[in-house]
């Protein structure tokens, strides 16, 4: 589970691919969100955080899908699920138990 810019924290965990002997990031081909470049833009964040996280989680092969700025949007693309922002984290949260009750 993953809010705002801590998905940045996905970035370099690889995994091994069972139809190859590379191994590849585990958010490739995945669905993610994180915090946008306009929401990070609007709070000044980008002056302090190394690098531009959506571009880098496309850039490492994810599908970022992204919303207006400051509005809910969560994506459960397991074993990922990620929040956009913190107005996301409380739906984020209750799929996040949802899925630990079922299983």
């Amino acid at each position: 589970l993953t809010l705002s810019q801590g998905a940045a924290g996905l970035l370099n965990i690889q995994i091994n691919d069972k139809d190859s002997v590379e191994s590849k990031s585990i958010i490739h081909n995945k669905m993610i969100t994180a915090s946008t470049r306009e929401e990070d833009e609007s709070q000044e964040v980008t002056k302090i955080l190394p690098i531009n996280l959506e571009e880098s989680l496309i850039n490492a092969g994810a599908d970022f899908i992204g919303q207006q700025k400051w509005t809910e949007n969560f994506i459960v693309d397991l074993p990922i699920i990620s929040a956009q922002n913190p107005i996301s984290a409380q739906d984020a949260c209750f799929k996040f138990v949802d899925l630990l009750q079922s299983t």
